[in-house]
């Protein structure tokens, strides 16, 4: 196998990673270990005695450089001023520069910060530039378990400066032993890094430089990542030749938790970050690194990592000694396992099997067979404390049958496991009997109640948590792997996993076993079938809720003109149809059309006596909706009344139908002006959306921001800009990035800023809700209007007048043509318009138009999507 040592890197990159190595070691001990590093090259030594000599102190927080700086870092910036910030005292120093806590003050509150003040000699025009460019990218990672970039430049004297969110708290492995916390409550803390590492993921930032000393974790026993994206500004591999990379010291790495692509300067990806969690959750669980190093010279490093296979974690705690290091403080099994509240054998037993093959998962040399997803790895983790089978593991049927018996936990588990089982069965029987008898109906009765019990994932349907879904996924496996014989069966399976993935936010897994089944049925019955047009009607809604308007729209008129030609009369399904249909054109503001569309499905309904039905019930609050946002609000009043009474006596309070309409209903509330009881319904939805979806949905999402607008508009700025930033987390985590519900969140903290006076914050978020809803709405749509309307006032705090007033003139008047005089829209963005006048000075014109307090106005948003 080639070597990729290190050693063969050029000269100033070893220098650097034998000068981290040497300063990260006691004084005591750093002639002794140079004295083995840099045998036979004089050079070296010399140029790495001349960085410690500069090196005043060792920290972890900070990556050393090739070269000294120039700038003092000690205390002797105490007090002074970088940029609006006061630094108080200097809180970490290392070769790359130093960290100070500051606070920076507004008036009679004060902010704490952390600064980084970076090195000199490490900048060029080039990174500079790189910096402005992703500052405002990371700027926006805002996670509770990460430490938020906040600012940067430059002092005075042209050194450049990162300002961070302040944390106060202890590495990770080191709060781990202080509180001797067990290997359980170590992997829950690591699936809370691991969702804010996916988190940034999802915001395509690599952290590439994970390790316990960059995770603190505070007195509440909150983990924060800290220099989150700072790596990728420092790396200027993408745009300059490596050697003038090594040269400039910007490879930043910890190479005992840096990837083998890493360490061979190749491409970063996800894939990198997950390779350094598995080196953290090794030591976290085993308290050592996965490779015996002879010693900790960069070379023997490189070559291990990159070429040598890692020890297995339940036989490395049983280890006496290792190689690593000093062998006098190489921790004892005993110790290990004492920090982890058990003994040696116990721990071994512990880690043996599952957490041995996820962590060695993680640790794949080839990038390929890693997790997919840092997700895919907290996943894992999940299955395995709740006595799943994980995915690191081949499912063989006597692994799954040691899970099932040994998992005693109730609820979720338990179902999830007699579902499971149960499924497992059927699909087994089905093959069977399809294959032995072939008796067509007997496969389709046990298909059907094959379907029931898939069904009972769905969480509208059921109420259980929607963990199922990892029951849906191994269905799903059976499913193409058992009938591939059975096309027909198949894609009826197919169809009701798809709708339940569907009905719990999965909206990928949705979509490739929709249409999945689409193909199947396609093949076996034609172009045309009743069978086909109800694939393409959950394929349509499952294209408006990820806001692909165009497609949704041709899906539906295709399943409507099929469903109407295969069937000889007006049925239950071509009603569920017009309602859906009715809703996207609502969306589009097609209001005339969607009225004629949702009556039309009301007809339907009653001319078969299904006026007492869940379906009817839905049908009606979708043309609620619409009557309201056509100012018909007595008539939507009476409409959603009559929903509600029908969804109550039906379903019962906890459903989640139950939860959509009081969620319209409190629509018609606000613009009748009680917002009391608006704010109750919305709450009253929030709630039942979380019993039953869970916290992670994007249902739960769409609640939160309809509450925050509400809270918005009763001037809780704090409130509403709390539940507007998890709405855009939730959503971010969950649909994709031109998603037009997550607009609206945008919308919410873009008029959250302006009102507060942070203009240029509201600037970023108001252009990407802009950029969204034009993609997705038509011409002329309120909601791109509103939005026009919003980020116009940004410019009117910016000073940025003649924008202002082309935005809020051309917001205005199209606003008014569309919706009239006393709808709120066009009165908000008069209001804008006068505020413009008055700031720029022209108080004749501010004057002439008259208008309300801006602060009062209620923001516009595209109406909430129902569903059958």
């Amino acid at each position: 196998m080639k070597s990729h040592s290190l050693r063969h890197q050029p000269p100033s990159q070893y220098v650097k990673q034998t000068f981290e190595d040497a300063a990260s070691k006691p004084e005591s001990e750093r002639f002794a270990f140079l004295d083995e590093a840099c045998a036979n090259d004089a050079e070296l030594r010399r140029e790495v005695e001349s960085l410690l000599n500069s090196l005043t102190q060792s920290g972890q927080f900070l990556e050393p450089p090739d070269e000294p700086t120039t700038m003092p870092h000690d205390n002797t910036l105490a007090g002074k001023q970088i940029g609006p910030y006061r630094i108080e005292r200097i809180i970490g120093e290392g070769g790359m520069g130093a960290v100070y806590k500051a606070v920076r003050d507004y008036g009679q509150y004060q902010k704490n910060v952390a600064i980084k003040v970076v090195r000199g000699a490490l900048w060029n025009e080039h990174i500079l530039e790189r910096f402005e460019l992703e500052r405002e990218t990371l700027a926006r990672l805002q996670h509770p378990n990460i430490a938020q970039l906040l600012d940067g430049g430059t002092t005075d004297d042209g050194v450049p400066y990162v300002v961070m969110e302040y944390v106060e708290g202890i590495p990770l492995d080191a709060y781990c032993d202080e509180h001797q916390l067990d290997i359980s409550e170590r992997l829950k803390l690591f699936r809370t890094i691991c969702s804010a590492v996916h988190y940034a993921h999802q915001n395509l930032i690599v952290h590439r430089d994970l390790k316990p000393g960059n995770i603190l974790v505070d007195a509440t026993a909150t983990p924060k990542l800290l220099d989150f994206g700072i790596a990728k500004i420092l790396d200027a591999s993408q745009q300059v030749e490596a050697s003038e990379m090594t040269r400039a010291g910007l490879r930043f790495i910890t190479p005992e938790y840096a990837s083998p692509e890493q360490l061979r300067n190749e491409n970063i990806t996800t894939k990198s970050d997950i390779y350094s969690l598995g080196v953290v959750l090794f030591k976290l669980l085993t308290g050592k690194r996965p490779y015996d190093f002879r010693n900790q010279l960069p070379h023997e490093i490189s070559r291990a990592v990159c070429e040598e296979l890692p020890q297995r974690p339940s036989t490395v705690v049983l280890k006496e000694t290792s190689r690593l290091g000093n062998e006098n403080t190489e921790p004892k099994p005993e110790a290990v396992s004492a920090l982890r509240d058990t003994n040696p054998h116990k721990l071994s037993r512990q880690l043996s099997g599952d957490l041995d093959n996820i962590i060695l998962k993680a640790l794949e040399k080839d990038h390929e067979k890693r997790y997919g997803s840092v997700e895919h790895l907290s996943e894992d983790i999940r299955r395995h404390l709740e006595g799943l089978p994980v995915f690191a593991r081949n499912a063989t049927l006597a692994y799954r049958v040691t899970k099932f018996v040994g998992r005693h936990k109730p609820g979720v588990a338990a179902a999830a496991t007699i579902i499971l089982l149960s499924v497992g069965g059927v699909l087994a029987t089905l093959w069977q009997a399809s294959k032995a008898t072939k008796e067509a109906a007997k496969a389709e009765q046990i298909n059907l109640l094959l379907q029931e019990m898939l069904a009972s994932a769905d969480p509208a349907k059921s109420g259980k948590d929607v963990t199922v879904v990892q029951t849906l996924d191994r269905a799903v496996e059976r499913v193409e792997r058992e009938l591939v014989l059975q096309p027909e069966i198949a894609a009826s399976v197919l169809h009701t996993i798809g709708e339940t993935y569907l009905a719990l936010g999965q909206y990928e897994k949705a979509d490739r076993d929709l249409k999945h089944s689409l193909v199947l049925r396609q093949q076996v019955l034609g172009s045309e079938h009743e069978g086909i047009a109800t694939v393409l009607h959950s394929l349509a809604f499952l294209a408006q809720l990820r806001s692909n308007h165009t497609e949704a729209d041709s899906l539906y008129r295709r399943a409507i003109a099929m469903h109407r030609t295969m069937s000889p009369a007006p049925d239950n399904h071509l009603a569920s149809m017009l309602s859906d249909y009715g809703t996207l054109l609502h969306e589009r503001s097609e209001n005339d059309k969607a009225l004629q569309v949702l009556r039309e499905s009301l007809e339907i309904f009653q001319g078969i006596g299904g006026n007492d039905s869940k379906e009817y019930a839905i049908a009606l609050t979708n043309l609620g909706s619409a009557l309201k946002d056509n100012g018909q609000l007595g008539a939507a009043d009476s409409v959603y009344r009559l929903a509600l009474d029908i969804m109550k006596r039906t379903l019962g309070e906890d459903h989640i139908d139950v939860a959509q309409a009081i969620n319209n209903f409190a629509f018609v509330l606000v613009n009748e002006g009680n917002d009391d009881e608006a704010e109750k319904c919305f709450r009253q939805s929030l709630a039942i959306r979380k019993k039953v979806l869970g916290d992670k949905h994007p249902e739960v999402a769409l609640a939160l921001a309809n509450l925050a607008g509400l809270i918005l508009k009763k001037g809780n700025l704090d409130e509403a800009e709390q539940l507007s930033q998890e709405s855009l987390r939730l959503y971010r985590a969950t649909v994709n990035p031109d998603n037009l519900r997550l607009s609206s969140s945008l919308v919410f903290l873009g008029r959250i800023a302006n009102t507060k006076g942070n203009a240029s914050r509201a600037e970023k978020y108001l252009t990407e809700a802009l950029a969204i809803r034009k993609k997705v709405l038509p011409p002329g749509h309120y909601g791109i209007l509103g939005t026009e309307a919003e980020l116009g006032r940004a410019f009117t705090l910016q000073k940025r007048f003649i924008e202002a007033e082309r935005l809020l003139t051309q917001a205005h008047e199209k606003l008014q043509t569309t919706m009239g005089e006393k709808h709120q829209a066009p009165k908000t963005a008069l209001n804008y318009l006068r505020e413009l006048y008055r700031v720029w000075g022209k108080r004749g014109k501010a004057n002439s138009i008259g208008g309300e307090n801006p602060v009062n106005a209620t923001p516009q948003q595209p109406a909430p999507i129902e569903r059958k």
